[in-house]
């Protein structure tokens, strides 16, 4: 799959990075939410991971504009620190596949990304 992670925390960006890309997976990066629809536009995207607290264009409108011009059944993980993160997203109407709260277990993302390949194949 191609999978883009959206995330301005380097160190997860690179653990995420690693372990998707040694699961066989291509792995696009941004660490803001323009960046990632420049990827978008670009590219083939199979599967996001997204931060919502991000600078220049955060994540939730991020994930809108994906959602609305580009992929709109692409599987989404939604990762952040916002006890709240879930209600924004619904209050926003953007269907998401999961939420993860920061901080997590990065082979539990890893796990559920895999999980949804072997269904989807």
């Amino acid at each position: 799959m191609n999978i883009l992670i959206v995330e301005d925390d380097r160190l997860l960006t690179k653990a995420l990075s690693v372990g998707l890309t040694n699961a066989g997976h291509i792995v696009y990066t941004a660490e803001n939410g323009s960046l990632a629809n420049d990827i978008v536009s670009d590219n083939k995207v199979d599967f996001v991971i997204c931060d919502l607290m991000m600078p220049v264009l955060d994540g939730a409108t991020f994930l809108s504009l994906l959602r609305s011009f580009h992929n709109s059944g692409v599987p989404i993980v939604v990762m952040s620190t916002l006890n709240n993160a879930e209600s924004i997203l619904k209050n926003l109407n953007i269907e998401f596949s999961i939420f993860f709260p920061k901080p997590f277990i990065i082979d539990e993302l890893l796990n559920f990304v895999e999980q949804f390949n072997t269904k989807k194949n």
